[in-house]
């Protein structure tokens, strides 16, 4: 069985105008209920993993423009409640009152809110090696915890914190979605779940080599730079 997929009618006018129906579904998704007055009407519904949205538009419900599109939704997921009664679904306000727009997270009142708190197993230099050279760098193994007062076990896991040297951030093709970002990127670091600091660099070696082969092609090389070594 296919975990998604989708159904669409339309139906085009002799004056230009046109008409569509746009039925899709996703399994394992978070209990919800909405309705999205934006790209036509959306009414989605989420009962029992199983996500359905149907999508309207057509005179009756025209495409709004930027920012006039409007949301109601209420949904389950992350151990709470969240809801958004008729909100603008293009940004947020700080004069949006917490009843029309919030959350209640029914295991904070009952166990207490998470504290965060981490402990530093090792921290040393490293090096990370790429293709054209190795870069500089500083990791840190640590053992981050979530702890709720009320509640006797807490949630742990181990983690890899790289910083980059100064000057040996590794270069990547940018995304190339702006005019902003076209140019030669780099990553300053990486935090993330990781057993030691050996398989962190690993991680970073990969995200790297992901990004410069997913924006830059298989053949990518990064810019020549003056003062560059091999640590």
């Amino acid at each position: 069985m296919k975990r998604e997929g989708y159904k669409c009618w339309h139906r085009e006018r002799t004056d230009g105008r046109y008409s569509m129906v746009r039925f899709e579904w996703h399994f394992f998704g978070s209990p919800s209920w909405s309705i999205v007055r934006d790209e036509g009407l959306v009414i989605g519904l989420c009962l029992l993993f199983v996500n359905v949205w149907l999508r309207i538009e057509g005179p009756a419900f025209p495409c709004r423009s930027f920012g006039a599109g409007r949301e109601f939704r209420i949904s389950i997921h992350d151990w709470a409640i969240w809801w958004n009664l008729w909100t603008d679904n293009n940004g947020w306000s700080s004069k949006m009152p917490w009843y029309r727009n919030g959350s209640f997270h029914p295991v904070d009142i009952f166990f207490g809110k998470a504290r965060y708190s981490d402990e530093t197993v090792e921290e040393r230099e490293v090096l990370v090696p790429m293709p054209e050279r190795t870069y500089r760098g500083t990791a840190k193994l640590q053992i981050a915890s979530w702890k709720r007062a009320r509640w006797p076990f807490a949630k742990r896991i181990r983690r890899v914190d790289i910083e980059m040297a100064k000057g040996e951030q590794i270069p990547h093709p940018g995304k190339g979605e702006n005019s902003w970002d076209c140019g030669e990127d780099a990553t300053f670091g990486l935090c993330g779940p990781a057993r030691s600091i050996e398989d962190g660099i690993g991680n970073l070696v990969a995200s790297v080599l992901t990004s410069r082969r997913k924006y830059g092609g298989t053949d990518w090389k990064p810019e020549p730079r003056q003062g560059g070594g091999d640590g």
